[in-house]
């Protein structure tokens, strides 16, 4: 969530969010960073779009007014 909340809305490849993962928690399955990214989105925790699978670049997208409050209850 950290690495969505400083970042959002911006283009990013999965491979900085597996650093940021791996810097957090340490050594994770590679697939982690994605499995997590679709269940927040999922459960209305982030927004995000595939720019290009091949390359694994995503982009956060905004949040509906629903899922921002949904965001606030998660950090109470």
């Amino acid at each position: 969530m950290e690495f969505y909340e400083k970042n959002p809305n911006i283009k990013f490849y999965a491979s900085e969010l597996l650093a940021v993962v791996l810097d957090k928690c340490g050594p994770r399955s590679p697939e982690t960073p994605n499995r997590v990214l679709r269940s927040l989105r999922q459960r209305g925790f982030l927004n995000y779009k595939v720019l290009d699978y091949q390359k694994s670049l995503f982009q956060f997208l905004p949040l509906e007014n629903t899922q921002s409050k949904q965001l606030e209850l998660f950090h109470e």
